[in-house]
């Protein structure tokens, strides 16, 4: 299966600061390693899909990927208002041709994710803490974010 391209300016710079597999593209799994951010949440970072990175989060990439800090925070708040976060939604072409009951099933999914958008989202534990606990538990610092994913997941419901 082939893996999806980053957006740029994030392919670039990863390349550039040398976080690539073994065929030389970008890769997502060695920055994750050196700033100790799950992969998954690197990825939806960088794409603005729910995930807005600690400060601290912001300041690892800095200086994993050797540029500004406002650079990347510039870079996150690109990909959030690209995909459109704060402007109203509008139906596409052809909606007004939805029965009522159609209608009801697309607003309940819209609000689905708005409640999942509004939830709040556990504070980040920095690096160290996930390193510390990896180490006390016998596993790896994606392990614990995993962990730590699910029982946010058991929390909200």
């Amino acid at each position: 299966m082939a893996r999806a391209i980053l957006p740029e300016p994030w392919n670039s710079a990863l390349v550039e600061a040398g976080f690539v597999d073994s065929y030389g593209a970008a890769s997502l799994q060695p920055l994750a390693d050196e700033v100790s951010v799950h992969p998954s949440t690197l990825s939806r970072a960088i794409r603005g899909l729910n995930v807005r990175p600690s400060g601290a989060v912001v300041k690892s990439l800095s200086n994993a990927l050797g540029l500004p800090m406002s650079t990347i925070a510039e870079w996150i708040s690109a990909a959030y208002s690209e995909e459109g976060l704060g402007a109203p939604y509008l139906a596409p072409r052809g909606s007004e041709t939805l029965t009522q009951i159609q209608r009801n099933s697309v607003t309940s999914i819209i609000n689905a994710f708005i409640d999942q958008n509004a939830r709040t989202r556990r504070p980040s534990m920095n690096s160290m803490e996930v390193a510390i606990f990896a180490r006390e538990l016998g596993v790896s610092r994606g392990r614990v974010v995993e962990a730590m994913d699910v029982v946010q997941q058991q929390t909200e419901r």
